[in-house]
């Protein structure tokens, strides 16, 4: 959904690990220029390492501040651009950033503390202490909020679909009102494990309710002192004033502008640190009691990972251990399109070349050149165009289109495909190699995304609708929501059926399967009465599901709540 004013983030982006599709520098430096004119390329591991980041190494250019810990050990660290544009002041390993959603692990560490103390156990109901939250079917434990495993909707996300902007003021109070009236869960807790802020930022008013004491005091007392991290904190309130501390950027008509976020975030956020604490962190997690903390495992050119990321106002953090190699890569950047996960990936190739040579050899970037057209099955237009059609996963919706060539587009972003071998293509966009692998024959039923150092997702071909005006007008009306408190609008215009709210740009609906519409990887599954005629729809993506609308009265009393906001 296009927003009137910018919102608090993209779901589906966040979900997949995408930014917003912002013209950033490319991802591979050119080689270093040798002193006497000549190019040359970089020799020792730092300087290839520079070379890397050298695009966003000036004075005009927001970049990042990178650490290599290896056996405990901060081997290498150096900031790359500036950190705040309007100072003129350089980003340094000392430079203080919003680490976002990679405050998890500290969150954590402060329960586990607490359950140490024996203030609370991992097997207590959190409505024990969070009595506002809802008593569902079966109830949510500390331990399901640690293993994101409570099936709790993700608050930043009911957040953008309720109509928050990233300039509005949202307290934590407004959170947990938010919570408080949801009606069901996404999932049975402890069935399944989903991503949800709403876990972290439970744990830190848990924490409080628990143990007595903020979770910024506890964790400070308890957790960073003792680790030596004598420049991290959480901080309670945005606006607090943090010597050290980034501007984070975003690009904006081709130029870099300041991010700001006033949405409350605490335990899943708002935590600031710099590299060199980071470093000391990536130490402590070679104690195997730490070893369990929030991460998300995976497995790069055949090296076991965990990873810690996320980002915040404009600034991206991205913690990529390899526990087997005892090597940490830490990179905190101070804009939005920073890709800093593939970037991670590529010190690690530098730093752990001889090992991963050995186990998979794969080429630096990720993803295998293009192949040559004798490698490629025949580009005849029956050949391509058995590969286009609508496929559905647990991302939303994949489109595979061919005018000239083939396109792919999902949740709001797409690009050409690119052949690079039998059945698979390189989706080419600005944002980390993607690959879509499609399966064998003659009709494709299935296709897979890849990514370097993500689990891969599976789409499956379905039907395509392709409704008439018959088929639509009948859903143009208000919809109403009171899990979000908030309206929405259907309207059937020229270019279809679009969805309309107070702060979202009005925006067409696209069709993909049987009563079934997606817009910027929203899925609106409409739902009809006993006549056939429409009486609501309910929303999912990635980070919530089952979001429910009920048709109400086009009166004037309505027209107006939808125009004037919801309270």
């Amino acid at each position: 959904m296009m927003c009137r004013q910018p919102c608090a983030g993209s779901v589906l982006a966040a979900s997949l690990g995408l930014s917003a599709a912002l013209a950033s520098p490319p991802l591979i430096a050119t080689p270093i220029p040798h002193d006497e004119g000549r190019t040359v390329a970089p020799k020792t591991t730092e300087q290839r390492v520079d070379a890397l980041f050298a695009p966003w190494d000036r004075t005009d250019s927001p970049g990042a501040a990178v650490g290599v810990v290896r056996d405990g050990n901060l081997v290498y660290a150096r900031g790359y651009g500036m950190a705040n544009l309007e100072l003129g002041v350089r980003l340094t390993p000392q430079s203080v950033f919003d680490v976002g959603p990679a405050a998890e692990p500290f969150t954590a560490m402060a329960i586990h503390k607490l359950v140490g103390d024996g203030r609370l156990s991992l097997d207590d109901d959190i409505r024990k202490f969070l009595p506002e939250l809802p008593a569902f079917a079966q109830p949510i434990l500390v331990r399901h909020l640690l293993e994101h495993t409570s099936g709790l909707r993700d608050y930043v996300a009911l957040m953008e679909l309720s109509g928050v902007r990233t300039e509005d003021i949202a307290t934590a109070a407004d959170v947990l009102q938010m919570l408080a009236r949801q009606k069901a869960l996404s999932f049975e807790p402890g069935s399944s494990r989903a991503d949800s802020a709403s876990d972290y930022f439970l744990l830190a008013l848990l924490a409080q309710r628990a143990g007595g004491s903020a979770l910024p005091d506890l964790a400070t007392s308890r957790i960073l002192r003792p680790l030596g991290m004598l420049h991290s904190q959480f901080l309670g309130v945005s606006d607090a004033i943090l010597p050290g501390r980034v501007a984070g950027h975003k690009v904006q008509d081709g130029r870099p502008v300041r991010a700001v976020s006033n949405l409350h975030r605490l335990g899943d956020g708002g935590f600031f640190s710099t590299v060199e604490d980071l470093a000391l962190f990536a130490r402590a997690l070679e104690d195997p009691k730490w070893a369990r903390l929030a991460g998300l495992p995976g497995e790069y050119r055949g090296l076991k990972t965990i990873r810690h990321g996320g980002r915040s106002a404009g600034q991206r953090a991205e913690l990529l251990r390899f526990p087997d190699a005892h090597l940490t890569v830490v990179i905190l950047a101070n804009l939005e399109s920073m890709e800093v996960g593939p970037l991670a990936r590529r010190v690690a190739d530098l730093y752990l070349e001889s090992e991963m040579r050995k186990l998979a050899p794969a080429a630096l970037n990720d993803i295998p050149p293009l192949a040559s057209l004798e490698e490629v099955e025949s580009d005849d237009p029956s050949d391509l165009e058995r590969y286009t059609g609508v496929y559905e996963g647990d991302a939303g919706f994949l489109f595979v289109t061919r005018l000239r060539t083939l396109r792919a587009e999902l949740g709001g972003r797409g690009g050409a495909l690119k052949p690079i071998g039998p059945g698979r293509f390189e989706l080419a966009t600005d944002e980390s190699p993607e690959v879509l692998a499609f399966t064998k024959g003659k009709t494709c039923d299935s296709v897979r995304l890849e990514a370097a150092g993500e689990p891969p997702t599976t789409f499956k071909r379905v039907r395509p609708w392709r409704p008439q005006q018959a088929d639509l007008a009948d859903f143009a009306g208000l919809y109403w929501s009171p899990e979000l408190n908030t309206t929405y609008r259907l309207e059937w215009r020229s270019q279809g059926l679009v969805l309309d709210h107070r702060a979202f740009e009005a925006t067409p609906l696209r069709p993909a399967r049987q009563d079934t519409l997606e817009i910027d990887g929203h899925i609106l599954e409409l739902r009809r009465n006993a006549q056939g005629r429409a009486a609501g729809f309910q929303i999912r993506n990635r980070k919530i599901r089952g979001i429910h609308f009920e048709r109400i009265e086009t009166k004037h009393g309505a027209n107006r709540r939808f125009a004037e906001g919801d309270k």
